[in-house]
């Protein structure tokens, strides 16, 4: 582990943690209403972000380790999506506390077991083109939990 992936895995916990922060004292009024952004319950938006950590966990595995990521086009990521808030329209606070508590950790342990070199390479994402796993963490795996916090944080 080298200090660069010390301090992406510290800002990893450090957005979940404002996350539980912020999800954690919302009513259910505000639960339930809908995002500006997305168009989802507030829960199937902060139940989303909460989940995401695993998948593209698997994403920066393959960039490290110089593979191909997984192919996916943006129908299917819509598709993927539009069906997942669809399910977890009605998702519980603790649910969605328990997926974060669950998924952070192990996330944040493969970001800490990350090289120098590994955080350089370069994969060619899906929708960005190419970025070194480094971007994907920042850009994808934490820039998303940013994003959804704050259309939950708005939602209403």
């Amino acid at each position: 582990m080298g200090q660069r992936a010390e301090e992406l895995a510290r800002q990893f916990e450090r957005v979940h943690d404002e996350f539980l922060t912020a999800i954690e004292p919302m009513s259910p009024e505000q639960w339930a209403a809908a995002t500006h952004e997305e168009g989802w319950t507030a829960g199937a938006a902060a139940h989303h972000a909460a989940i995401a950590a695993e998948p593209l966990s698997g994403f920066i595995r393959a960039a490290a380790a110089g593979e191909p990521l997984p192919p996916i086009t943006p129908e299917q990521l819509n598709e993927i999506n539009r069906q997942h808030a669809e399910a977890f329209a009605n998702v519980s606070k603790d649910e969605v506390v328990a997926e974060v508590k669950k998924n952070v950790p192990p996330t944040a342990a493969l970001i800490r077991s990350l090289s120098d070199e590994q955080l350089d390479r370069q994969a060619q994402t899906p929708f960005a083109g190419p970025m070194t796993t480094e971007q994907i963490i920042n850009n994808v795996l934490i820039g998303h939990v940013q994003q959804h916090l704050a259309s939950v944080q708005g939602a209403g």
